[in-house]
């Protein structure tokens, strides 16, 4: 479940892994926070990327979908064979991404219900005090769909 391995080690530490994956991504690329998505496509450096969000491909999704003919005719410098290789990786990662996620939550799915919940709580309580009891009532809410799911 953890993409750190050291950070696997120390279940505790559960609550900051995306904190400090996120940091860690924002850390190796040096660019923007809206340019991340596009950081990890083949053939997209930083000027690709700032030219494909100035162009309205907010999301790795909006560039999966892109039409390549599309993307050479709105940027500048980008050849067709470029624009489709740049297509085919943003598909690819945002299905490596989803598979993640449902194996993320395969885990958490089989994962005790007690111990699902101490993780979220400590989930809870990084993200912000200030909203902790709204959260725990809707936590409450899971727990009880979970336990009504476990028991069908």
């Amino acid at each position: 479940m953890m993409s750190d391995p050291n950070a696997a080690e120390l279940e505790e530490f559960w609550p900051f892994n995306a904190l400090l994956t996120e940091l860690a991504r924002r850390l190796t690329y040096c660019v923007q926070a809206e340019l991340l998505p596009f950081m990890e496509v083949a053939g997209v450096m930083e000027g690709r990327a700032k030219q494909l969000y100035n162009a309205g491909y907010k999301t790795l999704a909006d560039l999966a979908n892109a039409d390549p003919n599309v993307l050479v005719k709105t940027l500048e410098n980008l050849f067709k064979k470029q624009a489709n290789q740049i297509v085919a990786s943003a598909k690819m990662l945002l299905n490596e991404k989803a598979d993640a996620l449902q194996e993320e939550v395969d885990d958490l799915l089989m994962m005790p219900l007690d111990l699902f919940v101490n993780m979220l709580l400590g989930w809870i309580y990084l993200v912000n005090m200030t909203f902790i009891w709204p959260c725990v009532l809707i936590l409450f809410g899971v727990t009880y769909c979970l336990s009504e799911c476990i028991k069908t």
